[in-house]
Parts: C-alpha cells; structure tokens; sequence
C-alpha cells in the first residue's frame, strides 16, 4: 500500500452531486460538507465518504458486508482499498493483510530514532552513488 494520499484525478462524484455537497479542497482532495450533503448515495451500500485528512473509503452497512462477505474480501486484496463497515454501535474496516502488514511495517519503521531522515536521504541520493562493492 503506498503512503502517497491517493486522490480522484476527475471525481465524478464531485460533477454529479446534486447539491454541490462535494467539493474539491485546496489540497485536491474530495471533501463532503455535511451540512449541505443530503445523503442521496444508494441507501446502506456502496456509499462513498471523504475526509478532507484522508482518501475517500467505500462505506457499507454491516448487513451488506455480511452478505458481501467474499466479495469484499476478494475486493480489498485485489484493490488495496479499504472498506468501512458501519454498525449501529460501532464501525470497523476491512484491508488486505497485504497491506496490514504494510502499515505494522511503516509503524515499526517511524519508532525508530533517525529512521524517516535516513529513508529521505536515500531516497534523494543519485543511484550511481548507491552502487559499490560488497565485501562478502
């Protein structure tokens, strides 16, 4: 899963928002503004929210995942998208263990002093200056 905030580059829900709800933020992400917002979404499934601090994420009732179940599964492993599952007393998401394991790596990685400065680094240094001989 990559760390890059992932945006829509044409979002059609943005054109096709009856009430001008959604809209697009100065950072070029999708943003719904709930006071104007009137839920017309298809009711309980496949319903699509955006966070001004995150990417958009499918949003489906818990009686729809339930029926979903390998579907979703097979979705989000294939995807890399994550699914809200939302509950009358609690919300839940569903990733891929792939990427699970992604985010307990990057988690593990930033808890190490120096490590993010380490990583920066690298990433700006030429290939050319990566190459050398290993004494093994």
């Amino acid at each position: 899963m990559s760390d890059v905030r992932k945006h829509c580059r044409r979002a059609g829900c943005l054109e096709s928002c009856p009430t001008g709800a959604i809209i697009c933020t100065e950072f070029d992400s999708v943003y719904v503004q709930p006071d104007v917002c009137n839920g017309c979404g298809p009711p309980g499934l496949d319903k699509t929210y955006a966070l001004p601090y995150a990417p958009a994420m499918k949003t489906i009732t818990a009686t729809a995942f339930r029926r979903r179940l390998y579907k979703l599964l097979d979705e989000v492993a294939v995807t890399s998208e994550p699914v809200q599952i939302s509950g009358r007393r609690a919300n839940a998401v569903l990733v891929s263990e792939a990427d699970w394991r992604a985010l307990e790596e990057t988690v593990y990685l930033s808890s190490i002093p120096g490590m993010a400065d380490s990583i920066r680094e690298g990433m700006a240094t030429p290939v050319e200056e990566c190459v050398e001989e290993l004494d093994w």
